[in-house]
């Protein structure tokens, strides 16, 4: 320690009118200097206990010797002009220190929580650091025989070592009764610490040193995103929040085995602990924490006061491994850091100004900050005795780093204590509180099992567990579970027979006459052979007849397969085949589209007769609830789509609770404007008619703006089931005068919901109730509910809420166990919601439908969903979005694997990759990117047509870009983060572009580039070609009403499907009837060349197997 030598100082303007000198800060001295500003002083503390008299003189008495002793004790700092750092100036003799100096004396109740609380206002005050004093001296007074000493220092003059060393020194000096002494010789100050640290870094030889922490990236660390945590302010307020994690002696006896059988310091083992909790939490592969370590590591500084730790950065790659390696390469870090302690500097690291805590460079708009998460271990030595009283540090600390985190424990003897410092503007009181529990959690754990993997380890008190799988999931309620879902439409005809039950455009049909109908085809298929377990599929439009059909198909015993008329014929076929549906209902203009030799088809419309011959009467139905009410089809991974098994059970739970959570009872009814292959569909449907309410049905060709008319033109709906997407366009067709009184609520499903799609109605019709509805096909409809409040403020998604009756819930990693409140997990679902699994798919079904860890019930399942969700501390659930492929478009699940592999079935594609695109809020689009066979251009329409022939529309992409080859990451998968958006160029089209020539042609040209978000469109390029699909017209149709002036039908724009096309018929230069005709005459043209196209491509399929 002879190198320790002061040859550098300069002198401050304040310096030199008084012959001080002035000398550079030491580089911990520099960190705490940039990160002071004017957020809370950084500051050192300890209290101390005293057990027996005191003399308050003598103890004046021996502070004042200290601090005659310790030149760190009577430094000052000082702004020099021109620099942005201060320099430090011993001032010179201890009566300056104790004429400034007061020590306060206070009687207060035995009470360690008040003296804490004093200690605090202590430590919150703030330090006149260019005049002094340093030291500030609390005496709390319990008794005669029992006081508490508070001593407080800012951090640029001592570390935790540093305070508790003052402390020591502080009860020596008492002992002896000396009075002031001058420094020894042999007494290291802290500047000549400071300035050998300084020429250290300064020296070319600590070249390596300073390599060794380059190279661990410590220049730029990630700090851990944790659950719950809340945007950095602008400003901060006060000190941090601090709570005490107990520790029993148990546990600290266990680690002290367990690191002596593995030759680990506690330190490490515990630094294991916080890194394990922090990755479990964060959920992030690389975990970076900054450690304290004290610095004193030559023995001349041993008891020195002083500013000597450093906040050294950790950063620890992680993975699921065994407990006790994660602690062993801990140990090896913290041996390492200790090692080259004397080389890092912040201000010497090539990314510094990182690190500097002016808040005005960090994003406050950024959901999590980047402050640091700290480590701290200290160890104290056992209690003192001075002339006959007793003195023991009952806390100390040092805050030389701003963090949001800190977790600091302190040895003594066998016991170990711990306390957990956070930033109370990022997190609340009881998250934190939460947050010791876990770790309490975890080490119990660890000191247990020291072998487990880390993602193994028990995270959870057994408080937090209870409510996570227990009481957010209390939904038992009584329903009729011995009944179908047909024997709860047959009550409801009992008790309103006369009622209306189904509206069609002209037609009506009462309770009676519906159930009527749907008995006598039950009848017929019945005579069919028909009966529990038969599927029975049914492809019609909305209409009387197909709500007839679907009670016919229950009432028979069967099951429905729901089918669309318009998907592509070979998707339709390969749903018959393996549901091996024997009967299809169907309407007589759909009938030649279904291929099936082995099916009887049956077009109901036309069977009036046949059927008017049998009973009217329900036929005897032996279906048990357990029996399948219908099968729905949803997109397949593989390429081929998945048949979903629905018991009646199931269906009937939502629909009885249906009843009584929704306005039901209310109103005039529903409207339905939803395909009924969209389980969406059965709450509009089917509830009300267990409600004794109508059922009004929106003809096809109406879709939305049919919907929109219905609400206008019946009001008081009782509720209205809608997609988030069509319920933006609502939002755009139902003027604000309108809104009001249209539906009593809107229970809205199918997708995320965000908060803006509800603005406009939360301020046009406050009264209309919005409730958002979560639940995938394999649980029947909906699982999960949560209805915004009137007054609630929200922004961004909407919750999902909480699960429904009888239904479960549950947030587990990926060894099924639950995560904590606010971490993300899979979301499964459990209880009397679940389907039965995948029809023809039993290996699939034993991966999605596992048995329930926490299910009471023999045999009980949940079904893995593969989204991702989190509980917040009131119990209600955030969806944060998928964990594979499948994505939700216009509110219909999506495989994207489906799509890629009907894409790259193309002769001309070597490889296809689709995702799903929101370069707009709230704007979700299919994009494809291929790449070509050697010498292959197919164009976009030729692409568009290939995929009609196998997928429905909304699976068909908005884009197609070309390309040479896919971005790959260094593991060699495709990097679909880097795959680029859409040029916004016309695709490739067989159409030649022609450009716009008349006003009314330029006009619509502007709104179709707008909303195709394409650079120019030609006159004859169908719009749908172009990428557009059914929603998107809505906006074109409102922009075009806007730009002409005039009532544009959303009928028209499918009529007229070009530019061309469309502004002849707005300009009126031929008769709406010759331009129908026209139209006609167009598509049948297409269809046929679109029918040669399909002919070829089957032909060359057929050649190549």
């Amino acid at each position: 320690m002879n190198n320790f030598i002061c040859v550098y100082h300069c002198r401050s303007e304040n310096s030199m009118q008084t012959g001080k000198e002035g000398f550079r800060l030491s580089p911990q001295q520099r960190r705490v200097w940039a990160l002071q500003g004017e957020a809370p002083p950084l500051v050192a503390q300890s209290i101390t206990l005293i057990r027996g008299r005191l003399d308050l003189k003598d103890l004046r008495g021996a502070l004042y010797g200290v601090v005659s002793r310790n030149e760190i004790l009577r430094t000052t700092f000082h702004y020099v002009p021109g620099l942005s750092l201060a320099i430090q100036v011993i001032e010179e003799g201890a009566d300056y220190i104790l004429a400034d100096a007061e020590l306060n004396a206070r009687d207060i109740s035995d009470d360690i929580s008040e003296v804490r609380r004093l200690a605090d206002e202590q430590a919150s005050l703030p330090f006149d650091l260019e005049r002094g004093p340093m030291l500030r001296a609390l005496l709390i007074r319990a008794s005669d025989e029992k006081s508490f000493l508070v001593l407080t220092l800012p951090s640029l003059c001592a570390d935790s070592g540093g305070i508790k060393k003052l402390a020591h020194e502080l009860f020596a000096v008492f002992a002896g009764g000396s009075g002031p002494e001058p420094p020894s010789s042999d007494r290291v100050q802290y500047l000549q610490f400071s300035e050998w640290q300084n020429e250290l870094l300064d020296d070319e030889s600590s070249g390596a040193g300073k390599t060794y922490w380059r190279k661990r990236g410590s220049a730029n660390i990630p700090a851990p995103s944790l659950p719950l945590e809340r945007r950095l302010p602008k400003s901060l307020s006060g000190s941090p929040g601090v709570i005490d994690v107990v520790i029993d002696d148990e546990q600290a006896g266990r680690i002290e085995v367990i690191t002596s059988e593995h030759g680990l310091n506690h330190e490490s083992f515990l630094l294991a602990c916080f890194n394990a909790l922090l990755w479990r939490l964060s959920q992030q592969q690389d975990i970076a924490v900054t450690m304290l370590f004290e610095g004193r590591r030559f023995e001349e500084v041993n008891d020195a006061i002083g500013l000597y730790s450093k906040a050294l950065p950790l950063k620890t790659r992680m993975g699921d491994r065994a407990f006790i390696e994660l602690a062993e390469e801990c140990g090896r870090q913290v041996r390492d850091a200790s090692d080259w302690f004397d080389y890092f500097a912040w201000d010497d690291s090539e990314e510094k100004e990182e690190f500097s805590f002016d808040l005005s460079l960090y994003d406050v708009e950024a959901a999590r900050p980047s402050l640091p998460v700290c480590f701290e271990y200290s160890e104290l030595p056992a209690e003192g005795r001075v002339n006959g009283s007793t003195f023991e540090i009952l806390d100390h600390y040092a805050h030389i780093d701003r963090f949001k985190l800190k977790l600091a424990f302190t040895r003594a003897g066998g016991s170990l204590a711990a306390r957990l410092y956070y930033l109370s503007e990022l997190f609340e009181e009881t998250d934190a509180r939460r947050l010791g529990e876990q770790f309490k959690a975890l080490l119990s754990s660890a000191v247990l099992r020291p072998d487990l993997r880390i993602g193994a380890l028990d995270i959870l008190s057994d408080e937090e567990k209870r409510r996570l799988i227990i009481e957010f999931n209390e939904t038992k309620s009584a329903y009729p579970e011995n009944k179908c879902m047909h024997t709860l439409f047959e009550e409801q005809v009992e008790r309103t027979p006369a009622a209306v039950a189904v509206n069609f455009k002209e037609d009506r049909l009462t309770y009676r006459e519906l159930d009527d109908k749907a008995n006598q085809l039950a009848r017929h298929l019945k005579s069919l052979g028909v009966g529990p377990e038969t599927i029975v599929a049914i492809c019609m439009e909305r209409s009387t007849e197909m709500v007839v059909g679907l009670l016919a198909i229950l009432k028979a015993g069967g099951g429905y397969l729901p089918l669309e008329p318009g998907h592509p014929t070979e998707r339709l076929a390969y749903m018959l085949d393996d549901a091996g549906a024997k009967v299809i209902l169907t309407q007589d203009r759909f009938a030649s589209r279904i291929t099936v030799a082995s099916a009887t088809v049956l077009p109901v419309d036309s069977m009036s007769d046949t059927l008017a011959a049998y009973d009217s009467l329900p036929p005897v139905n032996e279906t048990l609830p357990g029996n399948v009410a219908y099968l729905i089809y949803t997109s397949g991974s593989t390429g081929r789509p998945k048949g979903v098994v629905v018991p009646h059970r199931g269906v009937v739970n939502y629909l009885s609770w249906c009843a009584g959570a929704y306005p039901l009872g209310e109103g005039n009814g529903t409207a339905v404007q939803s395909p009924i292959g969209f389980d969406l569909t059965v709450t509009s449907l089917f509830a009300p008619l267990v409600r004794g309410r109508a059922v009004t049905l929106v003809p096809e060709e109406e879709g939305i703006e049919g919907l929109s008319a219905v609400m206008r033109e019946r009001s008081d709906l009782s509720l209205v089931k809608i997609t988030p997407s069509h319920l933006e366009v609502l939002s755009e067709m139902i003027s604000a005068d309108e809104a009001a009184g249209c539906a009593r609520a809107f229970v809205i499903g199918g997708e995320a919901l965000l908060s803006e799609s509800l603005s406009y109605w939360r301020e046009n019709s406050p009264d209309t109730r919005l409730i958002n509805e979560y639940g995938p096909t394999e649980a029947v409809v909906g699982c999960c509910v949560y209805e915004v409040k009137k007054q609630e403020i929200l922004a961004g998604s909407v919750p999902i809420g909480r699960p429904i009756a009888n239904a479960r819930i549950y947030l587990l990693d990926a060894n099924l166990l639950p995560v904590p409140t606010g971490v993300p997990g899979e979301l499964f679902i459990g209880g009397d919601c679940l389907a039965r699994g995948y029809l023809n798919r039993a290996d699939l079904t034993a991966e999605r439908f596992v048995p329930d860890p926490f299910g009471a019930e023999p045999g009980a399942r949940i079904y893995r969903t593969g989204d991702v969700a989190r509980h917040r501390p009131d119990g209600d659930i955030d969806y944060l979005g998928r964990s594979d492929q499948q994505v939700k478009v216009r509110g219909i699940r999506v495989e994207l694997g489906e799509v890629e592999a009907a894409l790259s079935q193309h002769p001309a594609i070597r490889d296809a990759i689709v995702m799903v695109r929101e370069d707009i809020p709230g704007d979700k689009r299919l994009a494809a990117y291929y790449v070509a066979q050697e010498g292959q251009t197919p164009g976009i329409d030729d692409l568009r047509a290939f995929l009609g022939d196998m997928l429905p529309e909304y699976m068909i992409p908005a884009s197609f870009m070309m390309m040479s080859s896919f971005p790959l990451s260094p593991n060699g998968k495709v990097n679909r983060a880097e795959l680029p958006a859409p040029e916004g160029l016309r695709p490739r089209l067989q159409a030649a572009y022609v450009p716009p020539q008349s006003e009314a042609e330029q006009k619509i040209s502007a709104v179709w580039e707008e909303v195709l978000r394409i650079d120019k469109v030609g006159i004859y390029d169908n719009f749908f070609d172009l990428g557009g699909h059914s929603l998107l017209v809505v906006t074109v149709n409102r922009k075009l009403r806007e730009t002409f002036k005039k009532d544009i039908s959303m009928v028209d724009m499918f009529r007229y499907p070009t530019i061309n096309s469309l502004a002849k018929y707005l300009t009126e230069e031929v008769a709406e009837e010759e331009s129908f005709q026209e139209s006609e005459r167009r598509a049948k043209t297409r269809k046929d060349s679109l029918a040669r196209q399909r002919q070829l491509r089957q032909q060359r399929r057929a050649a190549r197997k």
